[in-house]
C-alpha cells in the first residue's frame, strides 16, 4: 500500500487534481455519451478567460498562452479523453446515464468498491491537464489542451481532429498507468463484428428451461491485460455448453454475454432447455466444470461461479439445431486472446497481435459477435482478419470492420522522452523506464496529422481498467502531477543527446 496523504475524501477532493476528477465523476460520461462532460469543461474554460473550442463532434480544445520567459518556446499538447468505460457488478443498480459515480478511499486507494468502473481511465489524465490550465503560478510554454471524445468505442474524436487546430512540437498524452515508466509506443487496433444468420423452432413437449451464467471473472483492459490469463466468460460459457450439448442434448434459447468489445468479458448468461429428468445430471456436469475452471484460473479469478437457476416448465422456441451447431463452430474457430508476441522491440512479454470477444448476443435472425483485434504491425492485423474471414464464408456469415485507429511508432530520437527520464531522475533519485504497451493510445491518430511531433504518454498508477475493480493510487497521482509540472517547466532547458 502506498503512502497516506488523505484521511477523507473532503480532504482528497482540495488536491488540485482530485478537485477535478471529484467533479468530473459526478457528470455521466460513459463512451459516446459525452456531451454533458464536454459542455462543462467548455463553460470551465470560459469562466476563466481561456480561449475555448468546441467542436461538432464534442471534442475540446483550450489554449493557455506561456508563462513570461516562454514566448519563444515550442508549444506543447496536452491530451485526455473525457470518455469512459461504463462496467457494473451484476447485483449494481447503478445507471450511468445518470448517478454520478461513488468513490471510496481506502487508505491510499480511490475506488468505487467493486461496484462500478471509476473512469481513472481517463478521468485522471483530463484532471491533471485541468490542474495544469488552473494553475496561475506554473511556468510553461503554451499549451494546447486537446480533451477527445469516443476513446473508449471509435476513436471518432481523434480521427477527427484537424491538423489546423495546433501549432505545437511537444505532446504529452496523459492516458498511462505506471508511473515509473513514459510510454513511447502503442499498438493499433479495429473493431470486428461478425454476423452469423441464425433461426428458431417450437419444443415438440414441454421441456425444463434453465438460466446458466458464467460469473466473477476479474476482466480488464482487453489490450494491456490479455496477457494476464484472466479468463474470459464468453468462452467458458461455450466450453460449458459444448458439453451440455453433447452430454444432455441441451437446447439453446438466448446467450448474451460481455459489455464491451475493448473489455475482456466478466460475465456471460443464456438459457438452455434439457429433459425433466436430466437435471440431477445437469448440476453434477456443472459442479464439475466449476471446479475445473476454478482450477485453470485458480489465481486470476479464485471466485468464479458457473450457476445455474431452474426457470420452470417451458414450451416454446429454442434455436434451431443445425444453427446451434453452426454457431459453435463459429465460437470454436473465430480466435481469442493472445496471437503472437512481440519480436521487434527489445521488450520482454510485450504482445504483438490479439483479439477480444467481447460482446456476444443472439437475435431473432442473427448471433451477433463483436471483437477488437490489436496490432502492432499491419501484416499480422491483416492475418487475423483473413482467418476470419475465410472462417465466416464457409459458415454463411458476415463480416464488418470498424473503427480503426494506426500504432504508435516507437521514435528512435525523441528529445521529449530524453528531458522526462532526466527530470524525473532529478525529482525522485529513480530511472523511468521508456515502454512499448500492447493497448490503443491516441497519440498514433495525432501522429498521422502532425507526424513531426514528439510525443511521450505518462500517467499515476491506475490498475483494473474497464471493469468493476478499476481503482488509483493517490499517491502516485500527487507523484504524477509534480512530475508533469516540472516537465513543462524545464522545456526551457537545452536537450542532452541520449
Amino acid at each position: 500500500m502506498g503512502k497516506v496523504m488523505f484521511s477523507n475524501m473532503d480532504d482528497l477532493m482540495k488536491h488540485p487534481v482530485f478537485n477535478h476528477f471529484g467533479k468530473l465523476c459526478q457528470i455521466p460520461h460513459g463512451t459516446k455519451n459525452e456531451k454533458a462532460i464536454s459542455d462543462y469543461l467548455k463553460e470551465w474554460a470560459e469562466s476563466r478567460k481561456l480561449e475555448c473550442v468546441q467542436d461538432e463532434n464534442l471534442n475540446i480544445i483550450i489554449y493557455k498562452q506561456a508563462s513570461p520567459g516562454y514566448e519563444g518556446l515550442p508549444s506543447v499538447i496536452l491530451q485526455a479523453h473525457m470518455d469512459m468505460v461504463c462496467e457494473k457488478a451484476s447485483d449494481c443498480d447503478h445507471d450511468f446515464e445518470k448517478d454520478p459515480i461513488k468513490l471510496y478511499l481506502d487508505d491510499d486507494i480511490l475506488s468505487s468498491r467493486g461496484r462500478t468502473s471509476i473512469g481513472a481511465d481517463d478521468g485522471i489524465g483530463v484532471s491533471l491537464a485541468l490542474a495544469v490550465l488552473e494553475d496561475k503560478m506554473l511556468k510553461h510554454p503554451k499549451l494546447e489542451v486537446l480533451f477527445t471524445v469516443q476513446e473508449e468505442s471509435t476513436f471518432k474524436g481523434i480521427e477527427t481532429v484537424e491538423a489546423k487546430w495546433f501549432n505545437a512540437d511537444y505532446l504529452i498524452n496523459l492516458d498511462y498507468f505506471v508511473d515509473n515508466q513514459v510510454l513511447v509506443s502503442g499498438c493499433g487496433g479495429i473493431g470486428v463484428k461478425i454476423k452469423l444468420p441464425i433461426s428458431y423452432e417450437l419444443t415438440d413437449y414441454e421441456m425444463m428451461a434453465y438460466e446458466v451464467k458464467i460469473e466473477n471473472l476479474t476482466g480488464g483492459h482487453s489490450g494491456g491485460d490479455i496477457h494476464k490469463a484472466r479468463g474470459n466468460a464468453n468462452e467458458l460459457f461455450w466450453r460449458t455448453l459444448s458439453l451440455y450439448e453433447k452430454d444432455l442434448d441441451a437446447e439453446l434459447v438466448s446467450i448474451e454475454g460481455g459489455t464491451s468489445r475493448v473489455a475482456i468479458p466478466r460475465e456471460t448468461k443464456g438459457v438452455i432447455l434439457i429433459d425433466e429428468e436430466q437435471a440431477g445430471q445437469l448440476e453434477e456436469l456443472t459442479f464439475r466444470l466449476q471446479n475445473e475452471f476454478r482450477s485453470e484460473y485458480q489465481v486470476t479469478a479464485p471466485e468464479l461461479n458457473v450457476k445455474i437457476r431452474p426457470l420452470g416448465p417451458y414450451k416454446g422456441k429454442y434455436m434451431y439445431h443445425p444453427s446451434l451447431r453452426k454457431l459453435l463452430k463459429l465460437v470454436y474457430l473465430v480466435p481469442n486472446g493472445i496471437m503472437e508476441m512481440n519480436g521487434a522491440l527489445d521488450m520482454k512479454g510485450l504482445v504483438e497481435s490479439s483479439i477480444n470477444q467481447g460482446v456476444m448476443r443472439a437475435g431473432d435472425n442473427f448471433f451477433v459477435l463483436v471483437g477488437e483485434i490489436r496490432y502492432s504491425h499491419i501484416s499480422s492485423r491483416n492475418f487475423i482478419i483473413e482467418k476470419i474471414m475465410a472462417l465466416s464464408e464457409l459458415l454463411e456469415a458476415k463480416v464488418e470492420l470498424f473503427a480503426p485507429y494506426p500504432a504508435w511508432k516507437y521514435r528512435r530520437r525523441s528529445d521529449l522522452r530524453q528531458l522526462a527520464v532526466r527530470t524525473y531522475r532529478e525529482l525522485f533519485h529513480e530511472k523511468l523506464k521508456p515502454v512499448a504497451v500492447h493497448a490503443g493510445i491516441e497519440c498514433g491518430c495525432l501522429l498521422e496529422k502532425l507526424p513531426h511531433l514528439d510525443a511521450i504518454s505518462i500517467g499515476a498508477n491506475c490498475w483494473y481498467f474497464h471493469s468493476v475493480n478499476e481503482c488509483v493510487s493517490v499517491s502516485s497521482v500527487n507523484k504524477v502531477w509534480i512530475f508533469l509540472k516540472q516537465i513543462l517547466e524545464n522545456l526551457d532547458r537545452e536537450f542532452e543527446e541520449e
